[in-house]
């Protein structure tokens, strides 16, 4: 029996990271919360650009951008380790942005 999938995550890229993953979107169907770095680890498997998130060793999220989760920096919710779940929105902004 197939689960049913309960909602989706929408990861958004800015600046020079929306050229280097290829899109400014991605909306991913999820069936129970998994933590940041569990999403992209799963979707580096399945995309190689993602791989540009992770660090040398694909084992956790670069120290290289600031990660917003429904608005609110990563870092005070848990870092990679932050607990996602259906409906929520992750911003991904490189540190060297620009104006």
């Amino acid at each position: 029996m197939e689960e049913k999938v309960k909602g989706k995550i929408t990861l958004r890229f800015f600046g020079q990271l929306r050229l280097k993953v290829g899109t400014e979107r991605i909306e991913v169907p999820i069936n129970q919360e998994i933590s940041l770095k569990g999403l992209i680890k799963s979707l580096a498997h399945e995309d190689s650009r993602i791989n540009v998130l992770l660090d040398e060793r694909g084992e956790d999220i670069k120290q290289v951008f600031l990660i917003f989760i429904n608005g609110v920096d990563s870092a005070l919710l848990g870092g990679s380790n932050t607990i996602l779940k259906p409906g929520d929105i992750v911003d991904w902004v490189p540190i060297s942005h620009g104006g």
